[in-house]
């Protein structure tokens, strides 16, 4: 695995600077090359400069693989078609979200983007949303496979809420909309907080809210909380450790996901994973996963009104959590990896045949 971190100078003491070179992790091989990114006007050079400051490392396992495999279209795709090309290789790409419904937005990382997804040998999608829109971009549609993300069940999985609620010394006799993700304005943030307003009007003390996440709108949660007339409760852990989401998760009684664009976030999965319904915005690959009113309700993005009356909705409604979880019974990482492992497999014996001619 060979997972870059971007070159930063040691003076500024970033925490970039502590990741070695190399680490083992479950018994897999992990490289961290540096590669150089000149901040904002360097963005177009962003796929070249990725491409040259990671070849010396493949350079060095030339002859250890056959196959590259990357997440995320730029830089990191772009990058692994100029490897993939310079080393005779099958490549693949995986686009997750804003990779496609961002950058594809900005004209020179589009024609890079474009020309990366055109010269793989497979796309995955996590969502039917995003494939269509690698296709619109003109790639064949036979070379784009949709593979939805999965779900860890061995954390996520249905507990007593009162219990959660215990552990995290949460109220027990509230209601409580829980948002998990990062805090910036493709998550849909101001409406979050617009929501807030409106039900503490409605609910007063009834409703708990609850942000867990981090980002550049950190400050803005709180002044907008801070100057409600009538203000809910809302509690802000902050970042959690990953292991504890699963206990957030069954404590609350709605996870709530107002994005303006998405791929298939794994919130979803992980709240239906553990029995809790859903209110979302009706964006990318999440009407594909809440294809149901018993899962959660859907609302058009960037809109307070609705989002606010599906809230209401569902804080309302007596959920089956066995249909809930039922719904991504079948939606395993081991799956997801079997559905990808067996393309890649294919592709290079194809590969690997055509080469022996």
């Amino acid at each position: 695995m060979v997972a870059p971190v971007i070159w930063l100078p040691r003076f500024l003491g970033h925490k970039n600077n502590r990741i070695p070179a190399y680490e083992n992790i479950d018994g897999i091989d992990v490289y961290h090359p540096r590669y150089v990114l000149l901040p904002k006007v360097g963005r177009f050079l962003h796929g070249l400069l990725y491409y040259v400051s990671i070849r010396s490392q493949f350079e060095k396992m030339k002859d250890k693989f056959d196959f590259i495999y990357s997440i995320w279209a730029y830089p990191d795709g772009f990058a692994a078609v100029l490897l993939a090309k310079y080393y005779r290789k099958s490549v693949a790409i995986n686009v997750i979200g804003c990779d496609i419904n961002l950058y594809t937005t900005y004209p020179f990382r589009r024609m890079m983007i474009k020309y990366a997804l055109k010269n793989c040998d497979r796309v995955f999608s996590v969502s039917e949303d995003l494939r269509e829109k690698v296709v619109n971009l003109g790639v064949r549609p036979e070379k784009v496979q949709t593979v939805h993300n999965g779900v860890d069940k061995g954390k996520f999985f249905p507990m007593a809420t009162d219990e959660c609620r215990k552990r995290l010394s949460l109220a027990t006799d509230k209601k409580i909309v829980t948002f998990i993700g990062r805090l910036s304005e493709e998550k849909g943030i101001e409406s979050l907080t617009g929501v807030m307003e409106q039900l503490g009007k409605q609910r007063g003390d009834e409703v708990i809210f609850i942000v867990i996440g981090s980002g550049p709108l950190k400050e803005y949660i709180k002044k907008k909380a801070d100057g409600f007339k009538r203000r809910p409760e809302v509690l802000r852990p902050g970042s959690v450790e990953h292991k504890d989401i699963p206990l957030w998760i069954n404590a609350s009684t709605i996870i709530c996901v107002p994005s303006l664009r998405e791929g298939c976030p794994n919130v979803v999965l992980e709240a239906l994973a553990c029995g809790k319904p859903v209110v979302a915005s009706n964006v990318g690959g999440i009407p594909e996963i809440i294809n149901s009113s018993q899962l959660g309700f859907l609302v058009p993005p960037n809109n307070v009104d609705e989002l606010t009356k599906a809230l209401g909705q569902a804080l309302d409604t007596e959920w089956d959590r066995n249909i809930l979880v039922c719904r991504v019974a079948e939606s395993t990482w081991e799956k997801v990896a079997e559905k990808i492992y067996s393309d890649i497999q294919a592709i290079t014996c194809r590969a690997q045949a055509v080469s022996a001619i």
